[in-house]
């Protein structure tokens, strides 16, 4: 097994993101996984794993995100591999109204885009490095009203395809998920 394999993971404190650091750690590859909030960095800082760094994300948005990224990636080198899952949570809860939905909508992506290319610098490039984005389907299934879980799920396409452009305009190996999608691999 190629333990040498680094990782940045966000969203890694929920959902996919948390399954893809346990997968990840227990098969001794690095990860530094990128937390939005102190509940998810508490939940990730009880792994005993000296495979595992973790980074708040709202420390990049106050500071100069360099500065707390260099000093990890340094530690644990080049990313062969970033796992795009911060944008779990914004089908976490309806919102009042389709138009903050939207807002929300466009605030995550912005977001999103700008947390990846923070990591940008450091990610080899393809085909040895890539970005995988992992879909948000499973926090529908959380949703009990149907006509709301219809209308997130028609949103969530909406977000989806306007996501993959911002990504794909980045250049960085992209392998995007669509919810349902079960015939993706990639090398751990």
């Amino acid at each position: 097994m190629n333990t040498n394999k680094i990782w940045a993971i966000t969203g890694a404190g929920e959902g996919l993101g948390l399954a893809a650091v346990k997968f990840l750690t227990t098969r001794q590859q690095r990860v530094i996984a990128l937390v939005d909030n102190s509940a998810q960095q508490q939940i990730l800082s009880r792994e005993d794993n000296s495979f595992l760094q973790i980074i708040n994300t709202r420390q990049l948005a106050q500071g100069d995100p360099h500065s707390i990224l260099h000093p990890q990636l340094m530690f644990f080198g080049a990313l062969h591999g970033i796992i795009n899952n911060a944008h779990h949570s914004l089908f976490h809860d309806p919102p009042p109204s389709t138009v903050h939905l939207f807002k929300r909508m466009d605030e995550a992506i912005a977001n999103n885009v700008a947390l990846i290319k923070m990591l940008q610098p450091y990610l080899k490039p393809p085909p040895e490095g890539c970005l995988i984005n992992l879909p948000p389907q499973l926090c529908l299934a959380t949703i009990q009203d149907q006509a709301i879980a219809n209308l997130l799920s028609g949103t969530m396409t909406v977000f989806l395809n306007q996501l993959r452009g911002e990504l794909e305009a980045l250049g960085c190996g992209l392998h995007f998920l669509l919810p349902g999608k079960t015939d993706f691999h990639f090398e751990v």
